[in-house]
Formats: structure tokens, C-alpha cells, sequence
């Protein structure tokens, strides 16, 4: 029996390979269609990007689509034809008209081989915001470190209190972001997102907040993604944020009470705090998105399909209106770390 058993165990892997068989695809290939991306918004132009969509089973899947530098992109205003859009560079077509408020825009696009398509979005209010309290400190923390030497941390610190009257009576959606510039001296710009720290804020507001979106979507790591939010239990309602912020800016060092003079590298930093409102779309879209990320690869889930609003093609044009607040301040490091967002790590 033992020995019938061992002889089971080695002919079963070989079973395995014997069963591998590869399935050519007999479906009907698609052509490729026309792409239209843009997110609009009164602070610039109107531009919006064309490409080619690929199959998703063609050989240049890994490839970045192409873009169209050939087409002819229309712009309407309340159903009213504007300006023809200009190519740019890289598929990215500009006109010269800023969005307002309550516009129905509507961009077309016509390359010859291709179906014409067109979306059309609804320009959002801008968000009703106060500033209720802002400040900036700059405080120093020393200590001895070795002996006769001494490290001083100088830090800044920013806070600043906001008050948002939602629209009653309106199915609205918004977002919350903050991001850091970094302006160098070489003439480099870096960024980075940074957390403000109102999961607890926005879960209150939206109990689907944080079980769906941010945990089951996003895995709670996507800083423009988890902060998004509709009205739909705080309708009409004030809503009260409270952000704080630290940065350490500065570090010197003291022997004997003597400030040492060390080479320095300075950055200008460009802190903004970003309330949004947007529309539905948009906010579909980004869900969708996030969501049809997270399942990417998992043969055990049912694809989910991103939105899009573009007719006779794919894509997307949504708008949204930000209100942005700015703090600046200055932050100096050591001549020998070249990226001053992380220069002590």
C-alpha cells in the first residue's frame, strides 16, 4: 500500500504539466478607438489630451498608447461653438478659454479613421470656505548630543482652521488634498502629498468613507483617492477642519555655544491645502479607477469596469473647483543630501 502510494505521489506533478495547454485567443479583436482625458477647471485653459486605445491582448499592451497630433478638437460653451483647441505637444490640445462656474462644456474631437467623439461636463460651485484661524510659529528644540557639542533643531509650524457650508439641497462631491513644492536652488521643482491627517474627520462624514473607499479600494495608502467625500449625511451642514502641520526646517550645531558654520543647501517650500468640489463623474471615475486597479491580476474577481463619459470613444473630461490655501517658508540641509524633502533619513 506504501509503496502504491510513493508511486501515486510522483506520477501526480507529472499529471500536472501534462494537463498545461495553451488557449489562442478566438474572440474578434477590436480596433483601436479614439481617447479623450481632461480634468477642467477654472484656474487654467481648457485643454484636454487625444490617444489611441489598445487591445488589451496586443502586442504593444506594455507600450504607452499613441497619442493623435492630427486631430481637430472643438470646444462649445453652453452649446455655443467657442475656439478650435490647438495641439501643444504630446497629444495635449490648449484653447484659451477659462471655465466658470455653472458652464456646460463640450470638447469634440475628429481624426480621420476614426468615429467623432465628444464629452461634455458641467463646471461645479466653488466650495463656500472661511478661514476661521491660521498661524505659523518657528520654534527651536536643543539638547546635548556629545559633550561640549549641541544639535538644535529649528522647526515650523503652521495651523490653520477652516469653515465649509455645504450647498443644501445639491448632490455634491468633494475632495481634500495637500501637497508640498519644493522650489531649489538649481532650479528643480520636487512635490509630494502629504497626509493631513482627517481619516477620523471625513469617516464621521462618511461612513462609507473608510470601509469602502479607503480600505477595500485603496488599501489606505492613496493620499488624493482616500480623501474623497459626498454630502450625503452632511447636507447643507457646516463642516469644521482643523489641519496642523511640522516640519523640521534647519539643524545646527553649537560647540561651546558657538553656532559652527556649515554648507548649506536652502529650498523654498510651497505648502497648499486643496478643498474641492467636483463633479459626480469625476468622482466615479476616480472610485472606478482605484477600484479596477486593486483587482488587476486577481483571476478570482470579476473585472471592474472604469467610467467614462466619452461617446463613440473612451476616456473621460470632468471638472472640478478647488478652493487652495498657500503657506510658505524657507528650509535649509546639508550641502551633501540632495533631496530636501527626506534630507535626514
Amino acid at each position: 500500500m506504501r509503496r502504491n502510494l510513493f508511486a501515486l505521489l510522483l506520477i501526480m506533478p507529472l499529471c500536472w504539466t501534462a494537463c498545461e495547454k495553451e488557449i489562442e485567443f478566438s474572440g474578434k479583436i477590436i480596433d483601436p478607438v479614439l481617447v479623450m482625458n481632461g480634468f477642467l477647471t477654472p484656474d487654467s485653459v481648457i485643454s484636454v489630451q487625444i490617444s489611441e486605445s489598445r487591445f488589451m491582448l496586443g502586442k504593444m499592451l506594455d507600450e504607452v498608447p499613441p497619442v493623435v497630433k492630427d486631430a481637430s478638437v472643438s470646444l462649445y460653451v453652453n452649446s455655443e461653438y467657442k475656439e478650435q483647441l490647438s495641439h501643444i505637444g504630446d497629444g495635449v490640445y490648449s484653447g484659451t478659454y477659462y471655465p466658470i462656474s455653472n458652464d456646460i462644456i463640450r470638447v469634440e474631437a475628429k481624426v480621420d479613421g476614426f468615429d467623432a467623439i465628444w464629452g461634455e461636463t458641467i463646471i461645479p460651485r466653488k466650495p463656500l470656505i472661511i478661514i476661521t484661524d491660521s498661524s505659523t510659529v518657528i520654534s527651536t528644540m536643543g539638547g546635548n548630543t556629545a559633550g561640549e557639542k549641541e544639535i538644535r533643531q529649528v522647526f515650523w509650524n503652521g495651523s490653520l482652521e477652516l469653515k465649509m457650508t455645504e450647498h443644501a439641497s445639491e448632490e455634491n462631491y468633494y475632495f481634500v488634498k495637500g501637497q508640498k513644492y519644493f522650489y531649489l536652488e538649481d532650479g528643480r521643482i520636487l512635490s509630494m502629498f502629504v497626509d493631513l491627517g482627517i481619516d477620523e474627520l471625513l469617516e464621521q462624514i462618511d461612513p462609507d468613507h473608510a470601509s469602502f473607499l479607503e480600505e477595500e479600494l485603496f488599501g489606505g495608502y492613496s493620499h488624493m483617492v482616500k480623501n474623497l467625500f459626498s454630502d450625503r449625511f452632511v447636507d447643507g451642514r457646516d463642516l469644521f477642519f482643523d489641519f496642523r502641520f511640522h516640519d523640521l526646517i534647519d539643524m545646527k550645531t553649537y560647540i561651546n555655544g558657538v553656532m559652527q558654520e556649515e554648507l548649506k543647501n536652502e529650498a523654498e517650500v510651497e505648502l497648499k491645502v486643496e478643498i474641492a468640489t467636483m463633479t459626480k463623474g469625476m468622482y466615479q471615475y476616480i472610485t472606478s479607477a482605484s477600484r479596477s486597479n486593486a483587482t488587476n491580476g486577481n483571476f478570482l474577481v470579476e473585472p471592474v469596469p472604469v467610467y467614462s463619459n466619452i461617446k463613440n470613444g473612451t476616456g473621460i473630461i470632468e471638472s472640478f473647483v478647488p478652493y487652495v490655501i498657500t503657506f510658505r517658508y524657507k528650509k535649509r540641509n546639508n550641502a551633501d543630501a540632495e533631496d530636501p524633502r527626506y534630507p535626514y533619513y
